[in-house]
């Protein structure tokens, strides 16, 4: 029995250790959304970023006979895992909106409706004595499909908007197409022959690569932008300041002198004259 149990560990430990990674990524990612300073509105691109990281992670995770044999609750690790599977197509659709300059898009709002609405069918109607997660598996490869062509339209318009970075194109257009095609075919796979299917393990590292790459290119650009709003901040001090005494010059009243005609507020203005000072 420990031989077995030790055996089944070992053979799915490489993609648990990936999924650590992915999710210790996403959590660093998150946070640096939520807490760092000079984002503005790449924030939400990262903290979705980090989002679907984790919840690739979870689902990728609960896949394999590790979380199972660990807890002794495979009922409760089969629940997590249809769970993350249905919240993974909201999560992904979230970040490349915001990464294909779709930030005002309603796709991720229908996408996470429908998602919403296919988890609370799928646990009534499994309380219920319906129909299980696994039988109604096909509505999540609906989605999923949806998704996909969502994905795709949002791509081609970006870059017909040019809305796309020219360094990140290519990136994009690897990490992405990828996943979209082998994961196609993965569903169309199982769809034809669920008997012969045996998982999606080259789908789950092509995943890994889309997290590994974006991530990558956001730690990067979150190093640019810390740097350039220092920059920012030391330029704006030497503008609105003294050199010698460190005070405001008049630059830096005049600018609040508007601030202060744009508030409807009563207030008290006083003016000294200071000679010999």
């Amino acid at each position: 029995g420990g031989r077995f149990l030790i055996g089944e560990i070992q053979k799915d430990l490489a993609e648990v250790v990936f999924c650590l990674m992915t999710f210790a990524l996403g959590i660093v990612m998150f946070s640096l959304g939520l807490l760092g300073k000079y984002l503005g509105e790449r924030r939400y691109e990262i903290v979705s970023m980090g989002s679907f990281a984790v919840v690739l992670s979870i689902w990728i995770a609960m896949e394999t006979e590790i979380p199972s044999i660990l807890t002794g609750l495979p009922v409760a690790t089969h629940f997590v895992d249809y769970m993350m599977l249905d919240l993974l197509p909201f999560a992904f659709v979230l970040f490349l909106s915001y990464l294909t300059g779709h930030r005002d898009s309603k796709v991720p709002l229908v996408i996470g409706l429908l998602s919403s609405v296919n988890i609370l069918f799928s646990m009534i109607s499994t309380l219920l004595g319906f129909r299980d997660y696994h039988e109604l598996l096909f509505l999540s490869h609906m989605i999923f499909g949806l998704t996909i062509l969502l994905v795709i339209a949002q791509i081609v318009d970006g870059f017909i908007k040019k809305r796309l970075k020219r360094g990140f194109l290519v990136i994009l257009i690897v990490s992405v197409s990828l996943p979209l095609i082998i994961g196609s075919a993965e569903m169309i796979r199982y769809r034809l022959d669920p008997a012969s299917f045996r998982g999606l393990s080259l789908y789950k590292y092509v995943l890994f690569l889309f997290v590994f790459l974006c991530g990558a290119y956001e730690i990067r650009n979150v190093t640019e932008m810390a740097r350039n709003g220092q920059h920012a901040q030391i330029m704006e001090k030497l503008a609105f300041n003294d050199s010698l005494t460190g005070l405001l010059n008049r630059e830096a009243y005049n600018r609040e002198l508007e601030e202060l005609k744009t508030k409807n507020e009563p207030l008290t203005f006083v003016m000294l004259d200071m000679n010999h000072l």
